[in-house]
């Protein structure tokens, strides 16, 4: 289980107007994977990973105008999953991990199949 955020934003002052816009926007993704790790070289250090799973991913936009009784613009907000594969690598050597593979996001639109191909590398302590 995983999780990323990026957010932007922005204002915009009208002197003109004397008006002020600010717009926000913000992407998180929650990744849940159930790995498979048992091809292991005979020492343990090297293993090959295969893995299932989903990413929810969700779009959150808003903007408003700094005018006195008409405040929010805007507020919108979308939600999806899509499923996707882990085929990767790890050494271990002790609690040192270092991992890095490849996880094809499936898209599905419209009837159609896409796939987005998502390179990884991780390094951290495992317990």
């Amino acid at each position: 289980v995983g999780f990323g955020y990026l957010g932007i934003g922005m204002s915009v002052y009208d002197a003109e107007a004397n008006t002020t816009t600010n717009t926000n926007v913000g992407f998180f993704s929650v990744p849940i994977t159930a790995s498979y790790l048992g091809l292991r070289s005979d020492s343990g250090v090297h293993i090959f990973e295969l893995g299932l799973g989903v990413t929810i991913a969700g779009l959150s936009a808003s903007a408003d105008v700094d005018i006195p009784l008409v405040g929010s613009l805007f507020h919108e907000s979308v939600m999806t999953a899509a499923p996707h594969l882990v085929i990767g690598y790890r050494v271990q050597l002790g609690f040192f991990q270092l991992r890095g593979g490849l996880t094809p996001l499936l898209v599905f639109v419209d009837g159609d199949v896409g796939v987005i191909p998502m390179p990884h590398l991780s390094m951290g302590v495992s317990f």
